[in-house]
């Protein structure tokens, strides 16, 4: 459902292997999901029940097909369909698909010249990534292109709903959250809290607008989504294979204390 037209098109020694531009993708794929079957407060309808959603579903070849038609025209195919978006909100949300579209086209047309070993001037040689360095610099300038619209998105919808959540429930915290630190409760086991992760993601849109209408059913804050990627490399904890299983759980305490 979520592959890239990449991973679903086959390995092959004329493309890279798996990398970032896929997993940017997969977001798209699943940003797409959300946009075009939003049902504010109720499950969504089934994937199989969107024209354009359901064939990404099929067999790895016919999903490839269709995610590379769905980018490789200018805009958003023309049965697209928002099912509870208003409508300004799909003003806002064409605009930022359409520029994503935009953003992986030629990416799309290059792995299908590399796949095929057809060059047309809609595409450019795979670039091979030669160092961590080099790595690191192409994924960031991918990342920031990918958040532009996306930030740009996010801006309107604040502008047009500037107290679209002022009357939003907060959630209740689990009266078990008090265990956590005491070991003898798992955090997956507590409901989300006042202050959690979700209110600090600037990726919840106010998208479950009814036509026309200015009361808004989600929640978001100020701050903006950043590029995950870093100059610095990344530290891994580990413990060796021979570290005593006493120590291991001082260790999860005292991280579940510092949370």
């Amino acid at each position: 459902m979520y592959q890239s037209y990449k991973v679903l098109s086959g390995p092959s020694p004329n493309v890279r292997p798996h990398d970032f531009m896929d997993d940017l993708e997969s977001f798209f794929y699943v940003l797409c999901h959300v946009t075009f079957l939003y049902n504010p407060g109720r499950p969504m309808k089934s994937v199989s029940s969107h024209e354009i959603l359901r064939p990404w579903m099929f067999s790895p070849e016919v999903a490839a097909g269709m995610k590379f038609m769905f980018a490789a025209v200018p805009g958003l195919p023309s049965n697209v369909t928002f099912e509870n978006l208003g409508t300004k909100t799909v003003d806002v949300v064409y605009n930022m698909l359409t520029s994503l579209c935009a953003f992986f086209s030629p990416h799309h047309y290059t792995i299908a010249a590399a796949l095929t070993n057809v060059r047309s001037s809609s595409a450019k040689p795979m670039h091979r990534l030669g160092s961590r360095k080099e790595y690191m610099t192409v994924a960031k300038d991918a990342y920031d292109s990918f958040l532009l619209p996306v930030n740009g998105a996010i801006e309107e919808l604040q502008q047009l709903y500037p107290d679209w959540n002022s009357e939003l429930p907060l959630p209740s915290r689990d009266s078990r959250a008090s265990e956590v630190d005491s070991g003898r409760s798992s955090p997956a086991s507590l409901s989300a809290p006042d202050d959690g992760p979700r209110a600090g993601s600037s990726l919840s849109l106010p998208l479950s607008l009814p036509p026309d209408s200015s009361t808004h059913t989600s929640r978001s804050s100020s701050k903006r989504p950043r590029s995950p990627v870093s100059d610095e490399p990344a530290s891994i904890e580990h413990e060796s294979a021979g570290s005593d299983t006493r120590s291991g759980r001082a260790t999860m305490r005292t991280k579940g204390s510092a949370r």
